[in-house]
Protein backbone atom coordinates (compact mmCIF):
# COMPACT_ATOMS: atom_id res chain seq x y z
CA UNK A 1 0.00 0.00 0.00
CA UNK A 2 2.86 2.61 0.33
CA UNK A 3 4.52 1.70 -2.14
CA UNK A 4 1.59 1.99 -4.47
CA UNK A 5 0.84 5.48 -2.39
CA UNK A 6 4.26 7.11 -2.78
CA UNK A 7 4.11 5.61 -6.71
CA UNK A 8 0.84 7.49 -7.44
CA UNK A 9 2.15 10.61 -4.94
CA UNK A 10 4.98 10.42 -7.66
CA UNK A 11 3.01 10.88 -10.97
CA UNK A 12 0.26 13.36 -9.87
CA UNK A 13 2.18 16.32 -7.53
CA UNK A 14 4.94 17.33 -10.36
CA UNK A 15 1.33 17.10 -13.33
CA UNK A 16 -0.54 19.51 -9.89
CA UNK A 17 2.55 21.44 -9.96
CA UNK A 18 2.93 21.81 -14.02
CA UNK A 19 -0.19 22.34 -14.18
CA UNK A 20 -0.56 25.32 -11.92
CA UNK A 21 2.76 26.77 -13.15
CA UNK A 22 1.91 26.09 -17.25
CA UNK A 23 -1.87 25.33 -17.63
CA UNK A 24 -3.55 28.02 -19.74
CA UNK A 25 -6.03 29.62 -17.44
CA UNK A 26 -8.99 27.98 -19.75
CA UNK A 27 -7.29 24.52 -19.54
CA UNK A 28 -6.57 25.23 -15.97
CA UNK A 29 -10.15 25.76 -14.99
CA UNK A 30 -11.10 22.85 -17.11
CA UNK A 31 -8.91 20.58 -14.94
CA UNK A 32 -10.16 21.72 -11.54
CA UNK A 33 -13.31 21.35 -13.11
CA UNK A 34 -13.24 17.61 -14.08
CA UNK A 35 -11.01 16.89 -10.56
CA UNK A 36 -14.42 17.97 -8.80
CA UNK A 37 -16.63 16.85 -11.04
CA UNK A 38 -15.14 13.81 -9.83
CA UNK A 39 -14.66 14.76 -5.93
CA UNK A 40 -18.74 14.98 -6.35
CA UNK A 41 -19.59 11.80 -7.96
CA UNK A 42 -17.51 10.15 -4.88
CA UNK A 43 -19.53 12.68 -2.59
CA UNK A 44 -22.73 10.94 -3.60
CA UNK A 45 -21.84 7.44 -2.24
CA UNK A 46 -21.08 9.47 0.85
CA UNK A 47 -24.34 11.16 0.92
CA UNK A 48 -25.94 8.03 0.77
CA UNK A 49 -26.96 7.08 -2.33
CA UNK A 50 -25.83 3.57 -3.69
CA UNK A 51 -27.32 2.73 -6.86
CA UNK A 52 -25.75 4.79 -10.16
CA UNK A 53 -29.68 6.30 -10.74
CA UNK A 54 -29.36 7.34 -7.05
CA UNK A 55 -25.80 8.79 -7.39
CA UNK A 56 -26.78 10.49 -10.62
CA UNK A 57 -29.41 12.36 -9.31
CA UNK A 58 -27.16 13.14 -6.33
CA UNK A 59 -24.75 14.32 -8.10
CA UNK A 60 -27.62 16.53 -10.15
CA UNK A 61 -28.85 17.74 -6.69
CA UNK A 62 -25.05 19.27 -6.28
CA UNK A 63 -25.05 21.03 -9.21
CA UNK A 64 -28.48 22.10 -8.77
CA UNK A 65 -27.76 23.57 -5.25
CA UNK A 66 -24.81 25.18 -7.36
CA UNK A 67 -26.57 26.97 -9.84
CA UNK A 68 -29.22 28.10 -7.39
CA UNK A 69 -26.36 29.92 -4.98
CA UNK A 70 -24.93 31.28 -8.47
CA UNK A 71 -28.76 33.12 -9.97
CA UNK A 72 -28.86 34.73 -6.34
CA UNK A 73 -25.49 36.05 -6.88
CA UNK A 74 -27.73 39.50 -7.25
CA UNK A 75 -29.84 39.03 -4.54
CA UNK A 76 -29.63 40.96 -1.14
CA UNK A 77 -28.67 37.50 0.38
CA UNK A 78 -26.10 37.35 -1.64
CA UNK A 79 -24.66 40.23 -0.67
CA UNK A 80 -24.71 39.62 2.34
CA UNK A 81 -22.84 36.62 1.88
CA UNK A 82 -20.25 38.81 -0.11
CA UNK A 83 -19.99 41.56 2.38
CA UNK A 84 -18.84 38.42 5.00
CA UNK A 85 -16.95 36.23 2.54
CA UNK A 86 -14.03 36.53 4.45
CA UNK A 87 -16.04 34.80 7.41
CA UNK A 88 -17.80 32.07 5.80
CA UNK A 89 -14.69 29.12 5.41
CA UNK A 90 -14.37 29.65 8.96
CA UNK A 91 -17.74 29.61 10.44
CA UNK A 92 -18.23 26.12 7.99
CA UNK A 93 -15.41 24.82 9.26
CA UNK A 94 -15.67 25.31 12.15
CA UNK A 95 -18.98 23.59 12.44
CA UNK A 96 -17.36 20.79 10.29
CA UNK A 97 -14.90 20.38 13.48
CA UNK A 98 -18.10 20.61 16.13
CA UNK A 99 -19.59 17.62 14.48
CA UNK A 100 -16.08 15.78 14.25
CA UNK A 101 -15.73 15.98 18.07
CA UNK A 102 -19.34 15.36 19.14
CA UNK A 103 -19.83 12.31 16.51
CA UNK A 104 -21.52 10.15 16.29
CA UNK A 105 -23.76 12.69 17.87
CA UNK A 106 -25.94 14.72 15.38
CA UNK A 107 -25.27 12.33 12.78
CA UNK A 108 -28.93 11.30 12.41
CA UNK A 109 -29.89 14.71 11.09
CA UNK A 110 -26.79 15.73 8.91
CA UNK A 111 -26.32 11.77 7.75
CA UNK A 112 -29.54 12.12 5.47
CA UNK A 113 -29.41 11.91 1.67
CA UNK A 114 -30.61 15.83 1.52
CA UNK A 115 -28.36 17.43 4.54
CA UNK A 116 -25.37 15.40 2.99
CA UNK A 117 -26.28 16.51 -0.36
CA UNK A 118 -26.40 20.64 0.46
CA UNK A 119 -22.72 19.75 2.96
CA UNK A 120 -21.00 18.31 -0.06
CA UNK A 121 -22.63 21.27 -2.71
CA UNK A 122 -21.55 23.84 0.05
CA UNK A 123 -18.01 22.58 0.78
CA UNK A 124 -17.02 21.21 -2.84
CA UNK A 125 -17.93 25.11 -4.49
CA UNK A 126 -16.33 27.01 -1.43
CA UNK A 127 -13.19 24.29 -2.27
CA UNK A 128 -13.78 25.52 -6.11
CA UNK A 129 -13.74 28.88 -5.57
CA UNK A 130 -10.88 29.41 -3.51
CA UNK A 131 -9.20 27.77 -5.86
CA UNK A 132 -9.89 29.95 -8.76
CA UNK A 133 -9.65 32.67 -6.27
CA UNK A 134 -6.14 32.09 -5.54
CA UNK A 135 -5.00 31.49 -8.95
CA UNK A 136 -6.34 34.85 -10.02
CA UNK A 137 -4.58 36.88 -7.17
CA UNK A 138 -1.69 34.49 -8.10
CA UNK A 139 -1.57 35.69 -11.98
CA UNK A 140 -2.07 39.53 -10.28
CA UNK A 141 1.24 39.75 -8.02
CA UNK A 142 3.16 37.93 -10.87
CA UNK A 143 3.45 34.76 -9.00
CA UNK A 144 1.90 31.25 -8.28
CA UNK A 145 2.98 30.75 -4.81
CA UNK A 146 -0.21 32.03 -3.45
CA UNK A 147 -1.80 28.78 -4.98
CA UNK A 148 0.99 26.53 -5.27
CA UNK A 149 2.53 27.27 -1.29
CA UNK A 150 -0.98 26.57 0.72
CA UNK A 151 -0.63 23.37 -1.54
CA UNK A 152 2.15 21.85 -0.71
CA UNK A 153 2.02 23.32 2.57
CA UNK A 154 -0.85 20.58 2.94
CA UNK A 155 1.02 17.74 1.02
CA UNK A 156 4.24 18.37 3.52
CA UNK A 157 1.43 18.33 6.64
CA UNK A 158 0.53 15.17 5.83
CA UNK A 159 3.44 13.46 5.08
CA UNK A 160 4.91 14.75 8.33
CA UNK A 161 1.31 13.54 10.07
CA UNK A 162 1.33 10.63 8.39
CA UNK A 163 5.16 9.36 9.83
CA UNK A 164 5.38 11.19 12.73
CA UNK A 165 2.35 9.17 13.59
CA UNK A 166 3.58 5.71 12.25
CA UNK A 167 6.84 6.09 14.39
CA UNK A 168 5.40 7.66 17.63
CA UNK A 169 1.63 7.37 17.39
CA UNK A 170 0.18 6.59 20.86
CA UNK A 171 -2.44 9.32 21.96
CA UNK A 172 -5.74 9.06 19.13
CA UNK A 173 -7.09 11.95 18.33
CA UNK A 174 -10.20 10.90 16.99
CA UNK A 175 -11.14 7.57 17.19
CA UNK A 176 -14.49 7.56 16.83
CA UNK A 177 -13.99 8.92 13.24
CA UNK A 178 -10.64 8.01 12.18
CA UNK A 179 -8.74 5.57 14.62
CA UNK A 180 -5.43 5.67 12.82
CA UNK A 181 -4.87 9.50 13.24
CA UNK A 182 -2.66 10.74 16.77
CA UNK A 183 -1.78 13.65 18.18
CA UNK A 184 1.76 12.77 17.31
CA UNK A 185 0.73 12.62 14.16
CA UNK A 186 -1.08 16.37 14.27
CA UNK A 187 2.69 17.49 16.31
CA UNK A 188 4.63 16.16 13.20
CA UNK A 189 2.28 17.78 10.67
CA UNK A 190 2.84 21.32 12.14
CA UNK A 191 6.24 21.13 13.14
CA UNK A 192 7.47 19.94 9.42
CA UNK A 193 4.52 23.26 8.34
CA UNK A 194 6.38 25.08 10.62
CA UNK A 195 10.13 24.26 9.14
CA UNK A 196 7.96 25.05 5.25
CA UNK A 197 6.61 28.37 6.22
CA UNK A 198 10.06 29.30 7.22
CA UNK A 199 11.77 28.37 4.77
CA UNK A 200 9.35 29.41 2.21
CA UNK A 201 9.39 33.34 3.77
CA UNK A 202 13.26 33.03 3.85
CA UNK A 203 13.20 32.27 0.17
CA UNK A 204 10.31 34.60 -1.01
CA UNK A 205 9.90 37.24 1.31
CA UNK A 206 10.14 39.90 -1.28
CA UNK A 207 6.77 38.46 -2.43
CA UNK A 208 4.93 37.83 0.75
CA UNK A 209 2.76 41.08 1.72
CA UNK A 210 2.94 39.72 5.59
CA UNK A 211 5.09 39.42 8.26
CA UNK A 212 7.02 36.48 9.00
CA UNK A 213 4.84 35.87 12.52
CA UNK A 214 1.32 36.56 10.86
CA UNK A 215 2.86 34.12 7.89
CA UNK A 216 3.64 31.67 10.18
CA UNK A 217 0.41 31.94 11.69
CA UNK A 218 -1.49 31.35 9.03
CA UNK A 219 0.43 28.70 7.57
CA UNK A 220 0.17 26.92 11.54
CA UNK A 221 -3.78 27.65 10.73
CA UNK A 222 -4.24 26.13 7.40
CA UNK A 223 -2.41 23.12 8.58
CA UNK A 224 -5.10 22.64 11.79
CA UNK A 225 -8.23 23.21 9.31
CA UNK A 226 -6.72 20.53 6.49
CA UNK A 227 -6.33 18.15 9.89
CA UNK A 228 -10.13 19.01 10.30
CA UNK A 229 -10.98 18.38 6.37
CA UNK A 230 -9.31 15.12 6.46
CA UNK A 231 -11.40 14.24 9.17
CA UNK A 232 -14.65 15.52 8.24
CA UNK A 233 -14.62 13.31 4.98
CA UNK A 234 -13.73 10.19 7.56
CA UNK A 235 -16.78 11.40 9.52
CA UNK A 236 -18.87 10.89 6.23
CA UNK A 237 -16.97 7.59 5.41
CA UNK A 238 -17.49 6.20 8.92
CA UNK A 239 -20.91 7.07 8.41
CA UNK A 240 -21.23 4.78 5.23
CA UNK A 241 -19.01 2.29 6.39
CA UNK A 242 -16.79 2.95 3.76
CA UNK A 243 -13.01 3.21 3.90
CA UNK A 244 -12.23 5.58 0.79
CA UNK A 245 -14.38 7.54 -1.31
CA UNK A 246 -13.21 5.79 -4.18
CA UNK A 247 -10.90 3.71 -6.27
CA UNK A 248 -9.40 6.02 -8.71
CA UNK A 249 -5.69 6.73 -7.27
CA UNK A 250 -4.37 3.57 -6.66
CA UNK A 251 -2.69 3.49 -2.61
CA UNK A 252 -4.97 6.65 -2.55
CA UNK A 253 -8.49 5.53 -2.71
CA UNK A 254 -10.68 8.18 -4.66
CA UNK A 255 -10.53 12.01 -5.45
CA UNK A 256 -12.18 13.05 -2.61
CA UNK A 257 -9.46 11.29 0.09
CA UNK A 258 -6.80 12.95 -1.66
CA UNK A 259 -8.80 16.69 -1.39
CA UNK A 260 -10.17 16.34 1.46
CA UNK A 261 -7.57 18.67 3.61
CA UNK A 262 -7.10 21.01 0.80
CA UNK A 263 -10.96 21.64 0.63
CA UNK A 264 -10.39 23.09 4.20
CA UNK A 265 -7.39 24.15 4.02
CA UNK A 266 -7.36 26.31 0.45
CA UNK A 267 -10.38 28.58 1.90
CA UNK A 268 -8.86 28.77 5.10
CA UNK A 269 -6.10 30.37 3.76
CA UNK A 270 -7.30 32.47 1.52
CA UNK A 271 -9.48 34.21 3.83
CA UNK A 272 -6.58 34.32 6.73
CA UNK A 273 -4.93 36.28 4.06
CA UNK A 274 -7.02 38.28 3.28
CA UNK A 275 -8.01 39.10 7.12
CA UNK A 276 -4.32 39.27 7.55
CA UNK A 277 -3.94 42.15 5.46
CA UNK A 278 -7.45 44.07 6.25
CA UNK A 279 -6.71 44.38 9.87
CA UNK A 280 -2.90 43.19 11.27
CA UNK A 281 -0.86 44.94 8.67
Amino acid sequence: MLKKRLITAAILLPLVILGILFLHDFYFILAIGLVFLAAAWEWTALAGFTSTKGRTLGLLGIFLLVSIIWLLKGSRLSRLFLDNLVFIPFVIWLLAFVMVVIYPKGSRLYGSKGVSTVIGASVLLLGFASILLLKVISILHGSPYLLLYPMILVWVADSGAFFAGRRFGKHKLAPQVSPGKTWEGVAGALLLSFCLAALAFYISKHDIPISFSAWILLSLITVLFSIVGDLFESLFKRLRNVKDSGTLLPGHGGVLDRIDSLLAALPIFLSGFFLIRMYMQ
